[in-house]
């Protein structure tokens, strides 16, 4: 699945490639042509697709924390035992009355990098490590992590191109003094999926598209939004080519020139609408329409970074305390979830995805709630199944956490990426 994703991907590429070159500058909307073959083989212009970083792991117990001390880190594990793991894995898996206050481990991967490219780098994308994460690359620290729950991304700065390098990852979910309180049980490990990424001259960070509804639900926008930063060492103008797949109909690509250029290591914050040509396509628990949307930053008409999601046309109000979607009086019917399953803990598959979708279809629910940011692969099956989710960050029993300056900007940075993280996905209607 992931093989053909990363070939679809590809192609949409260079068909945003082309149609900003014929775009030029200003704003654009055009419907979408074939890309020609020529398109295709401009290697040079399209970013390399990225690299799944899931088999091959090692994963090294250590209940008496000593990796650190003895530096394995940079590979120096002598003695200590290595278990081979694939991702997502779950070190603590089974629930006992010992296990619930946390542990440390480590894991390690040795790969080839792919080889070097002009003007592009990499970075190293986690979907999700519970709880806290410290990333070394052939010995060098690449950054930490403390968030259980929201995808994060560390340059790989230490990168040997067509080398072998060493990937390690120190894993701990260690319950300190200052943790927010939870009533779940403490997973550990990297529940979800590695990868390299790769990276341009232009990222684009936090991306959202929300959809945006008029005319009483017969017309609509595309809202885009997110922090655009120039990586080079040269000034550049951006351009954000967004192709947009309606669920039945012809696709488009529309063109959004920014108005300056952008200084070697600015960043500015991106806002724009993309107007849908003819009525939208709505969302909804009864039919779970979704566009297929390409979001590429570019510059000198080469594409610096691909963003591929699916989005779904819907709006939720409140008027008179009476909870409404598309102009209807919503009926709730659910249950929740948390990301849990006998044997694996919190390191859901694809089979657990489609059975956690399933279990709520067979009691009839159009909703479910969530404790924490619930991983990508489950929001996505969410918003396929028309399932809403009801989500709440992870601040829960915390006052005492709360009563200190610290634990509030946890907290709020606790929010924020939990808001972050699901905003593009139609199904999450509530967030507490």
């Amino acid at each position: 699945m992931r093989a053909r994703r990363v070939r679809r991907i590809v192609v949409i590429i260079a068909a945003l490639a082309a149609a900003a070159t014929a775009a030029g500058c200003g704003n654009s909307l055009k419907e979408d042509p074939i890309t020609p073959p020529a398109a295709r083989t401009q290697v040079s212009r399209e970013p390399p697709a990225p690299i799944a970083l899931d088999t091959g792991w090692r994963y090294i117990a250590d209940p008496g924390d000593i990796g650190l001390h003895r530096d394995w880190a940079s590979g120096a594990r002598a003695g200590a035992q290595a278990i081979p793991v694939t991702i997502p894995n779950d070190f603590n898996p089974t629930v006992s009355s010992s296990g619930d206050g946390g542990t440390v481990g480590w894991y390690e991967l040795r790969f080839t990098a792919p080889p070097a490219s002009v003007g592009r780098s990499w970075s190293i994308r986690f979907d999700e490590v519970r709880r806290n994460a410290e990333v070394w690359l052939n010995g060098r620290e690449l950054g930490r992590n403390t968030d259980p729950f929201a995808p994060f991304t560390l340059p790989a700065s230490s990168l040997r191109p067509g080398a072998p390098n060493l990937l390690v990852v120190r894993v701990d979910n260690l319950m300190g003094a200052d943790a927010f309180p939870q009533d779940w049980w403490n997973w550990g490990g990297i529940e979800q999926g590695v990868s390299l990424q790769p990276v341009g001259r232009l990222t684009l960070d936090d991306l959202g598209v929300m959809p945006e509804l008029g005319c009483r639900y017969r017309c609509g926008d595309l809202l885009v939004q997110g922090t655009i930063r120039n990586a080079s060492r040269l000034a550049l103008r951006p351009a954000v080519a967004v192709k947009v797949t309606p669920p039945a109909g012809r696709a488009f690509t529309f063109v959004r020139q920014l108005p300056r250029a952008l200084p070697p290591g600015r960043s500015a914050a991106l806002s724009f609408r993309v107007h849908l040509p003819g009525p939208p396509q709505l969302w909804s628990p009864r039919s779970p329409s979704l566009y297929g949307v390409v979001v590429a930053p570019m510059a000198q008409g080469r594409v610096e970074q691909a963003n591929t999601l699916r989005v779904g046309m819907r709006s939720v109000q409140v008027r008179g305390g009476i909870l409404y979607l598309n102009g209807k009086r919503l009926w709730l019917h659910g249950a929740a979830i948390h990301e849990d399953v006998s044997g694996r803990g919190a390191a859901l598959t694809e089979g657990d995805i489609n059975t956690i979708v399933s279990e709520l279809r067979s009691v009839g629910a159009n909703i479910t709630r969530a404790h924490y940011l619930l991983s990508t692969p489950l929001l996505d099956a969410l918003d396929a199944a028309g399932i809403m989710v009801w989500s709440q960050a992870p601040v829960d029993h915390a006052d005492g956490v709360l009563a200190t300056k610290t634990g509030r900007a946890r907290a709020l940075a606790l929010l924020r990426a939990t808001i972050i993280g699901e905003r593009s996905h139609p199904s999450v209607i509530i967030d507490s």
